[in-house]
């Protein structure tokens, strides 16, 4: 500020010289103006206006406009390393289980499993880390505006696309319906190739819709488990469902068992709202960050009553593992292929994630090329 003062009083220095020769006679003017001395004058005296100017852009306004993208920069990168290595170890955990179930041990999730601390721990965790890794992506979400890599927005959109891929595996219930529909098509010998795909659809939508009601009105959870009569009036509803989608075909006595079988498939089906609700559950504030409830408060949580707000939630998420027997006909559980695609989807985010190379990669080379790809 001492230095623009002293320019201003420089400036007004030059200026009171320009005055007095403004005011002598025109012919005196001119002549003054051709003098070395008053073209010098006014030189300094322009430039010294022009410094003030410059100065006071690039001070008060430029420089600190800079400083404070660059911070925000930095802080940004900052946040998006904290997220990374926290999204990537909550993904890793989940996938070493899904991995375990599929190729070592999945005992515990089994109907019938024996009751004991071993077993109960590993359900318990399974729920749990299933909870963080749906926490981790909600408090990523929550924060995604803040985050800033190398201020380019390309590998932010990769990240954002696998996030949206997770989540749709664990909601996306039309890809069951669908295969459903196609299963019974296949059954009743539908001509699918001379039907409209739309009416495909519709049939599809008209059977979940079906489905549901029976469902809700008998307290069960397949149609397997109606009974005869009630099997029967479902049998017949579908078959007005076809007529009034224009289906030339119908079911008859033969084709009523295998049609029972394949509508008679067990969903597991968290929906996003419900995926951000078990977040905000999970989530604890840490200052200007989010962390995750410890196991021990998650235990806490289970422990509630049953009719307790906060266990409703983890109810919701033991769907993915309650009675999970991979013994059991792949048709009649979606789970068993669902949690497949969980882990694919899952394995593509930590991939991305892993190779952005800003901070420090959360596993060493050797341990990430020998994670597996897909399970089988």
């Amino acid at each position: 500020m001492g230095a623009h003062i002293d320019s201003l009083r420089l400036y007004q220095h030059q200026i009171d010289s320009l005055k007095k020769i403004t005011n002598q006679p025109n012919n005196l003017l001119h002549i003054k103006w051709l003098e070395p001395s008053v073209q010098a004058a006014a030189i300094i005296a322009t430039t010294t206006i022009i410094t003030v100017i410059v100065g006071f852009i690039f001070k008060d306004y430029l420089i600190p406009r800079w400083l404070e993208k660059r911070t925000k920069r930095i802080e940004g990168q900052e946040l998006f390393i904290f997220y990374k290595t926290n999204l990537f170890r909550a993904a890793l955990s989940l996938n070493y289980r899904l991995h375990e179930i599929y190729h070592t041990r999945s005992h515990y999730l089994w109907k019938n499993a024996p009751v004991n601390t071993f077993y109960d721990y590993k359900y318990k965790s399974s729920v749990y880390r299933l909870c963080v890794l749906l926490a981790w992506i909600r408090a990523y979400r929550l924060s995604e505006a803040k985050l800033k890599i190398n201020n380019k927005d390309e590998s932010l959109h990769r990240i954002s696309s696998c996030l949206q891929n997770v989540e749709s595996t664990f909601a996306d219930g039309q890809r069951v319906e669908m295969s459903m529909t196609q299963k019974f098509c296949d059954i009743i010998k539908v001509d699918k190739e001379h039907i409209d795909p739309d009416i495909i659809k519709k049939l599809s939508i008209e059977i979940d819709h079906l489905i549901t009601k029976y469902l809700k009105e008998t307290i069960n959870e397949s149609i397997a488990e109606l009974g005869e009569s009630q099997k029967i009036t479902f049998i017949t509803d579908l078959n007005e469902i076809l007529s009034k989608l224009s289906i030339d075909k119908q079911i008859n006595t033969e084709q009523h068992s295998d049609v029972i079988k394949a509508l008679s498939v067990k969903l597991a089906l968290i929906y996003r709202d419900w995926q951000q609700g078990i977040g905000d559950l999970m989530l604890e504030k840490e200052g200007d960050n989010y962390t995750v409830k410890s196991f021990q408060k998650f235990e806490q949580i289970w422990d509630k009553p049953a009719e307790d707000s906060e266990k409703k939630w983890l109810k919701r998420m033991e769907v993915i593992f309650t009675h999970l027997d991979l013994r059991a006909d792949h048709q009649a559980d979606s789970r068993i292929e669902q949690l497949k695609l969980i882990y694919t989807n899952i394995y593509q985010l930590l991939k991305t994630l892993y190779f952005i190379e800003v901070g420090p990669r959360p596993i060493s080379e050797n341990n990430f090329n020998e994670l597996s790809v897909t399970i089988n």
